[in-house]
């Protein structure tokens, strides 16, 4: 199974939480409760999405079925990150080779907000040098432009934030790495939602 991560506009999580249960992909939905619903995780729903867990054709089924999801990734993993060389090895660590090819060139998309590694390129050239080494081969690297006709790269995700609950067993900066399974689909929004009372 597969960590999961349906991308919505804010305050469209209930929604988008309503058609992953009417698809048949989340449980524990009260439709008398929307705005509440455990995930997989047991917590509340993120602002802009909704996490849940299933197997690489689920996460396809729900971003060709989904009407308020944006777009759906698939979560690699998350780790503490305080310096560029900890972030390339640990990037290294993940199993990039379940989901991408050598050949296939790659487009990154960098957040980082309020972490001493601020720097977007600098993370974007040690993610990409990670994914390298972990297949063997420098995948190419380019840029990701959605209105161009030719193939698209697969786009990584690369969110770095500051925990502002820290814990003894949870560092304060954090790194996630996702991966899009597929483009936005500008062309469903405008199909008729799932939801019932639009």
């Amino acid at each position: 199974m597969e960590k999961l991560f349906a991308v919505c506009t804010p305050g469209l999580e209930p929604f988008a939480a309503h058609e992953l249960y009417q698809l048949g992909l989340m449980g524990g939905y009260s439709s008398s409760r929307p705005e509440t619903f455990p995930t997989e995780s047991g917590s509340p729903y993120e602002s802009g999405g909704i996490e849940f867990q299933g197997s690489l054709h689920d996460a396809y089924r729900a971003n060709l079925y989904l009407r308020t999801a944006s777009r759906v990734l698939v979560r690699l993993g998350q780790f503490y990150a305080a310096e560029f060389p900890e972030l390339r090895r640990k990037a290294g660590r993940l199993l990039w080779e379940n989901y991408l090819a050598p050949e296939r060139s790659i487009a990154l998309r960098v957040t980082c907000q309020k972490s001493r590694l601020y720097h977007e390129t600098a993370v974007a050239e040690r993610v990409a040098g990670a994914i390298g080494d972990r297949l063997g081969k420098p995948s190419p690297v380019q840029k990701y432009q959605e209105d161009s006709g030719t193939d698209l790269p697969q786009l990584i995700v690369v969110r770095l934030w500051i925990n502002f609950a820290p814990s003894a067993s949870t560092p304060p900066e954090r790194f996630c790495i996702g991966e899009v399974i597929d483009l936005p689909r500008q062309e469903l929004l405008s199909g008729r939602p799932l939801h019932p009372q639009w």
